[in-house]
Parts: C-alpha cells; sequence; structure tokens
C-alpha cells in the first residue's frame, strides 16, 4: 500500500528575531531556509524584534525577498515585568529567554492565520517560541531548534567543570533536559541541524519524531573566482571561534598552553593568528611568535578565504559549527577536534584532518604546513561535501521532506 503524496500550500514561520543580517549561526539558518522556502511555497512569518533597529533589518529582510512573504513583526516584551518572568522562569528551572516572546498579539495573529490562510505547517524558529504552540490551532508544527542544547551543556560541563561557569552550564543542562523531554513533545517532528544532536534527542529525551535538517550554505561560498572572491595572498594558520562564550575560550587557553608550544618546536615560520569575538581577553598578541590576535574584521569572508589553514580547538558546543563549515565550503583545508567534523560528516584524513589529542592536533597543522598538494586535496575534498550535503537545494528538498512527514503525521493524528 503506498501512501498519499503530501501538498504542503502554505507555511506559517514564528521566529524569536531578525534572519538579517546573518551574523550568528541560527540567524544565517534562518536567512537561507526563509529564502528557500519562499521559493517553494506561500509563506507567512510572525516575527519579533527587540528595537527599532531590528524592525528596520525586518524590513530589509522583507525587501531582499521582494514582497513574496507576508511579514507581521511584534516588539519583544520588556520592561520590569519582563525582569521578574524571567526571573519566576529560572527559579521553576525554565529558560528565562522565551519569557520575552509571550506575547498576546502575537499569539491572536498565528491563530488568526492559521484559521483563514489554510495554513499547513506551522515552523517554530527557537525553542524560545515554543509558548506560541497554543495558537496555531493544532495545525502540524515543526520546531528547529538549531542544538541539541542539553548535549551542548553537558559538553560545557566537562570543560569547565572546575570554573565558575560550570555551575550557569550545569544548570544549562538540568533546564535543557527538562524542556526537551517535555515541551518538546508537543511538537509534531523536532529538527535539529545534524544527526549527532537529532540521535541525542532520540536518545536522552525519547522524542518520537526527530530529523535531522542541516545547515544551507549560501551558493557564494563554492566560488573560487569571480566578483566578491578575494583571492589575495594566504596569511597563515587562522585558529577561529567564539571565545567570549567560556567553553570555547577554553579550547582557545588550551591551543595557547599545549599545541602552540609543539608547532613553535616543529615549524618556527608557521605564522599563527587567532580570530574572534573575545580572542583578545583570551590570547596576548606576542609578535616574537608570530600570534596575532583579532577579534573582528570587517571582511569576514574575504578573511576566511585567505586563511592557509583553518585550526578549530574547541572541545565543546552542538549542532553545525557554521564557521568550520564556511571554511570547508571555500576550499580551505581544516584540523578540528573530531566531535566538531562530525556533525559535517566529514572524515578525518579524506574531507579534512580531526585529532583529539593535542600532540596529533600540533603534527597535523605542521604536516598541512609542508604539503601543498595536501592542502589543496583537502580543500578539495572538504568543498565537495558542503556542497553535496549542504547546498541550498539540498536544505531545500530536506526541509520539503520534514514538512511533508510533519502533515502526514499530523493527518494520522487527527484520523486516530
Amino acid at each position: 500500500m503506498t501512501s498519499k503524496p503530501v501538498a504542503i500550500r502554505s507555511v506559517l514561520f514564528v521566529c524569536p528575531e531578525s534572519p538579517w543580517p546573518p551574523t550568528s549561526g541560527p540567524r544565517h539558518l534562518s536567512n537561507l531556509l526563509l529564502r528557500e522556502a519562499v521559493r517553494r511555497w506561500k509563506c507567512y512569518v510572525v516575527g519579533f524584534a527587540r528595537d527599532q533597529e531590528e524592525e528596520a533589518n525586518w524590513r530589509a529582510f522583507a525587501e531582499g525577498l521582494g514582497g513574496t512573504a507576508e511579514i507581521h513583526i511584534f516588539r519583544r516584551r520588556r520592561g520590569l515585568r519582563l525582569s521578574v518572568r524571567r526571573l519566576c522562569a529560572a527559579l521553576l528551572l525554565r529558560p528565562p529567554s522565551g519569557e520575552a516572546f509571550c506575547h498576546p498579539d502575537a499569539n491572536r495573529e498565528i491563530a488568526r492565520l492559521c484559521r483563514e490562510e489554510q495554513i499547513d505547517v506551522v515552523h517554530l524558529d527557537s525553542f524560545n517560541v515554543l509558548k506560541c504552540l497554543s495558537a496555531h490551532n493544532a495545525r502540524p508544527s515543526v520546531l528547529v531548534p538549531y542544538d541539541a542544547f542539553s548535549m551542548k551543556a553537558a559538553r560545557d560541563c566537562k570543560v569547565l567543570w572546575l570554573k565558575t561557569a560550570g555551575w550557569l552550564a550545569l544548570w544549562h543542562r538540568i533546564v535543557f533536559s527538562r524542556l526537551e523531554r517535555t515541551k518538546y513533545r508537543a511538537c509534531t517532528v523536532v529538527a535539529p541541524v545534524s544527526e549527532v544532536d537529532s540521535a541525542w534527542l532520540r536518545g536522552r529525551a525519547r522524542l518520537p519524531c526527530v530529523r535531522s535538517l542541516g545547515v544551507p550554505l549560501d551558493e557564494r561560498w563554492f566560488q573560487r573566482e569571480g566578483p566578491g572572491v578575494d583571492n589575495a595572498e594566504e596569511t597563515g594558520l587562522v585558529v577561529m571561534g567564539v571565545f567570549r562564550i567560556p567553553a570555547v575560550g577554553e579550547g582557545l587557553r588550551e591551543f595557547m598552553r599545549e599545541i602552540l608550544p609543539r608547532l613553535r618546536r616543529a615549524a618556527e615560520d608557521i605564522p599563527v593568528m587567532v580570530w574572534g569575538r573575545g580572542a583578545s581577553a583570551v590570547a596576548k598578541s606576542d609578535a616574537s611568535s608570530g600570534v596575532t590576535v583579532v577579534d573582528e574584521v570587517e571582511d569576514y569572508e574575504g578573511f576566511l578565504r585567505r586563511a592557509t589553514i583553518v585550526a578549530y580547538p574547541q572541545r565543546s558546543g552542538a549542532g553545525i559549527q557554521t564557521k568550520l563549515q564556511q571554511a570547508m565550503a571555500c576550499g580551505r583545508p581544516v584540523v578540528a577536534r573530531l566531535m566538531s567534523l562530525e556533525p559535517l560528516e566529514a572524515v578525518s584524513g579524506k574531507h579534512a584532518l580531526g585529532a583529539d589529542e593535542n600532540e596529533t592536533f600540533a603534527q597535523h597543522i605542521v604536516t598541512l604546513w609542508r604539503d601543498k598538494s595536501l592542502r589543496a586535496n583537502l580543500g578539495e575534498a572538504g568543498a565537495d561535501l558542503m556542497r553535496e550535503k549542504f547546498s541550498e537545494r539540498k536544505m531545500g528538498e530536506r526541509l520539503a521532506e520534514i514538512y511533508a512527514l510533519a502533515v502526514s503525521r499530523g493527518e494520522a493524528s487527527t484520523e486516530g
């Protein structure tokens, strides 16, 4: 017996923030998913804004879509009342960030759209908007939480267990484990960005329907020449991350303490640059050892393309590390921890070089520095993998499959 095909006509996105500009992993994901969705279906958006600047970002995003999506914007809650609600949520072991999106007007608009516009699927673009579930009139829903946050918190606990930030990581682990086991169950399908996160949610939260979505890559990342592609001289080893995050900062401290001395003993001529927000608070610039520290750059993409080798030393996090994904997409050879490569489905030695031991990590960098052909081969293989797994077309197909699954499960539930 064959199942009848599922036709998706219209989708309602509920977004906690403007996807423009795509300056973070979640915004990057939301931006590309919405762009792909409007090519395929009639899209409605209920979005939230912190202030006038973010409202302007929403308008810029809408203009970029050419008016193909109907967008309704609401201000997040603010003030003393929100502070009280957040404190109460924290004491009750709930994520305080979700309290800013308890907006009666937004809920009424969601209910109206579901009632009048024949919405087939409600796309919840973060766990923060889970409180909007009650407004969608039992329409099939897809939650895209980005990461399995309880897994991220568990990894952060291991990295930070003797530090003050470790207590916050423990609190996050308790809160998100509870959220994933309870509130996520109200969603028809939960779609984190990688199979690693999906497996965690199936096993730990025991969710009935979890599918990995992925993070789409803009086509420009695969370009090797042409307008906007900077082919200037390469800069050497670039160690990258968002180092203002405590657990990521610990990865940089470990690099400076354990890996850099090994590099200097094996190859003194490697120029090393540490790049990422919070880098200067963790690592000191040292011209004599060839280490340069940069917190931010104006041309992010051009800077990344000029890296001879990209190193990603952190032992924390969950989901797909978009900086690593983008580095591979533009053909940069990468050295990273195995846990960072696994969500990208990258095989060490074929698409990148992975190592959990610091001695091996340092040796991989030295080997790449001395072997230009190996750098080129790994870079090309990594780029081919990213195109195969994460092109916008591929992500659009995967999104359509997840929406169809949600509708099928919603119909089965109704018939049952």
